[in-house]
C-alpha cells in the first residue's frame, strides 16, 4: 500500500525519485516481512522435542500455502466490501483496498492474536524444558541452551558469530531464489511460451497445491525415518528439485510437462523451505 500511493502521487516527470523510493520501500517491505518467520521458528523449537519438530513445523509451514490461496479471495472481497469507503464511486482503485489494505490489516491483527497468545518458552510459564518434558534429548543438548538470554546476548553470541548460521541463510537464499522464482514468474513465463492464460493459472495452481502433501511427507520423514536429522532430507528433495527444473526448462513448451515439472518443484520445494 505505502509502496504504489507515493509513486503514483509523484507523477511520471519525477520517475527518477520514484524508483529511488520504490527500491527503498521494496527493501523496507522485504525487512519487515521477514521478521515475520524466524521468531515463529525459533517458538516451534522451544515447545516441540527433536523427534516431533519436523512433523509438527510442516504443519506449520503449510500456512505458506494456505495463505497464498488466499490472497485472490481475500483481493476479491476487501475490494467489494471496503473500496467504496476509501474512493467512493472511483471503482478502478478499489483494487488498492482489497490488494494491500484489506490484507495487511489482516495480517497485523492476526499478529496482535499471536502476540497475546504466544509464549516463547514453556520456561518462561513456569514449565520444565520440552526435552525434559519429553525426555527427548537431542545429541548436543545441554541445559545452558534453554537459559533465557537478552536480545544482544542472543545477537552476538548466537547469530553474528555463528558461522553455521551464515552457511543456513546463504543455502536458504538459492532455496528461495527457486521457490519465488516458480510463484512469481512462471504465469509470464508460460503466456510468453503461447500457453493461454487459464491454462497457465491451473500450472500454477498446482505447484502451489503440490506443496502441502510435499511439506508434510517431508516432516514425517525427517522426524520417523532421519531421526530428526534434517540435512539429508533436504538435500535429497534439492536434488529432486533440480531434475524437475532442467525438465521444466528443456520442455518449456509442453503443457502437460511444465505442468509435471511445476507439481514435482512445489512438491520438493517447500520441504527444504521449512527444515532449512
Amino acid at each position: 500500500m505505502f509502496m504504489i500511493v507515493p509513486i503514483s502521487m509523484l507523477g511520471p516527470e519525477h520517475h527518477t525519485a520514484a524508483l529511488v523510493l520504490m527500491g527503498v520501500l521494496n527493501f523496507l517491505v522485504g525487512w519487515f516481512n521477514g521478521m515475520g518467520w524466524p521468531p515463529c521458528g525459533r517458538i516451534m523449537t522451544h515447545w516441540f522435542s527433536q523427534t516431533e519438530r519436523g512433523t509438527m513445523m510442516s504443519i506449520w509451514n503449510c500456512a505458506h500455502n494456505v495463505g497464498g490461496s488466499l490472497v485472490g479471495p481475500m483481493a476479491v472481497y476487501g475490494a467489494t466490501w471496503f473500496g467504496a469507503w476509501f474512493y467512493g464511486a472511483d471503482e478502478q482503485s478499489y483494487f488498492m483496498v482489497g490488494t494491500f489494505l484489506f490484507p495487511s490489516v489482516t495480517a497485523i491483527l492476526i499478529a496482535l492474536v499471536a502476540y497475546c497468545l504466544l509464549r516463547d518458552t514453556p520456561q518462561s510459564c513456569g514449565l520444565p524444558s520440552v526435552e525434559k518434558w519429553r525426555n527427548d534429548y537431542p545429541k548436543n543438548y545441554s541445559e545452558k541452551q534453554e537459559e533465557v538470554l537478552t536480545t544482544r546476548e542472543i545477537f552476538m553470541q548466537y547469530v553474528l558469530n555463528n558461522r553455521f548460521l551464515w552457511y543456513i541463510a546463504i543455502a536458504n537464499a538459492f532455496v528461495y531464489m527457486v521457490r519465488y522464482g516458480c510463484l512469481d514468474w512462471a504465469p509470464t513465463i508460460l503466456t510468453e511460451h503461447g500457453i493461454d492464460i487459464k491454462s497457465a493459472g491451473w500450472a500454477y495452481f498446482a505447484y502451489e497445491f503440490a506443496a502441502i502433501p510435499g511439506t508434510l511427507i517431508c516432516g514425517w520423514l525427517s522426524d520417523r525415518l532421519f531421526n530428526g536429522r534434517r540435512a539429508l532430507p533436504t538435500i535429497i528433495f534439492m536434488a529432486l528439485v533440480a531434475g524437475f527444473i532442467c525438465l521444466y526448462w528443456l520442455f518449456i513448451d509442453n503443457l502437460t510437462v511444465v505442468t509435471v515439472s511445476l507439481i514435482g518443484i512445489g512438491f520438493f520445494i517447500y520441504g527444504p523451505v521449512m527444515l532449512i
